[in-house]
């Protein structure tokens, strides 16, 4: 029986990444679509005018970001499914 891992996780001498790259760029396209949600919905709750041209600067910024991944997602054919786990 193992002890319980600690806060900061446990070093190995493994080589092999824990993570994939698919899975990491699946990630940070969701994390994107709820930037981008969240500027949207800052924007039209803020009450100061010269805040929302900066909301809307960001909000395209992020817009070009998740585009340029999603084209990198879809030219190595990984946006057609969600990412799978062999069990």
């Amino acid at each position: 029986m193992q002890p319980p891992a600690t806060p900061g996780g446990t070093v190995t001498n493994s080589t092999i990444a824990p993570f994939s790259e698919r899975l990491m760029m699946f990630c940070n396209y969701l994390l994107a679509g709820i930037g981008l949600g969240g500027l949207g919905f800052s924007s039209a709750l803020l009450w100061r005018n010269d805040l929302i041209p900066k909301t809307g600067v960001q909000a395209k910024d992020v817009f070009e970001y998740t585009r340029e991944g999603v084209g990198f997602m879809m030219s190595k054919g990984w946006l057609e499914e969600p990412p799978k786990m062999d069990l």
